[in-house]
């Protein structure tokens, strides 16, 4: 009996040794999301960096990047991140007489996961209103409230296709879709 009882009380060591040690080496979405948007995205479109060629953050790219040539064929720039869970697109798109430099995020709807980023409101919305206060943009709210929404993010004063803007489609706690894009000469 008391090897039946050592045995079970080292299989839950184990257990709790291997789920403690999957919760450290694997990125939140949160560590995600912003290493997506202001390590790939926004220097993409601000400063024409080439994105995804790594992740920031002490996150490992090829952990969480599959690029995709049957994708890229449909986009400029297409990668797909590892867990399947979301894509990225970018590149330039015109738009009227505006030439866009874009990058964009999208969740990918599987079935059992997520539909969008897990990120608590409380901490990625101030965290990111300050973050982007240094590109000089400001949100068009700062709380968001029940339900899907659009929150956009501008350059007060700038002609509205050629300035830069970032706009989330959000609700409390899930982020489903990214875009950042600024007129470019």
């Amino acid at each position: 009996m008391k090897r039946i009882g050592a045995f079970l009380t080292g299989a839950a060591l184990c257990g709790a040794v291997l789920f403690g040690y999957d919760r450290l080496t694997t990125p939140s979405d949160y560590d995600v999301l912003q290493a997506a948007l202001f390590g790939n995205c926004l220097p993409y479109v601000v400063e024409n960096k080439p994105a995804f060629t790594q992740f920031g953050n002490d996150i490992d790219a090829d952990q969480l990047i599959v690029m995709s040539p049957e994708n890229a064929a449909r986009f400029q720039h297409y990668a797909e991140f590892a867990d399947q869970r979301f894509e990225a697109v970018w590149g330039r798109s015109q738009t009227n007489e505006t030439t866009l430099r874009v990058c964009q995020i999208t969740t990918r709807y599987l079935q059992g996961q997520p539909g969008g980023f897990d990120v608590p409101s409380d901490i990625w919305l101030p965290q990111t209103i300050e973050q982007l206060a240094d590109y000089g943009l400001v949100p068009e709210e700062t709380v968001l409230t029940d339900g899907r929404r659009t929150l956009a993010f501008t350059k007060s004063g700038v002609a509205d296709l050629a300035g830069l803007r970032m706009v989330f489609v959000a609700q409390p706690d899930l982020i489903t879709n990214v875009v950042v894009a600024q007129g470019v000469d």
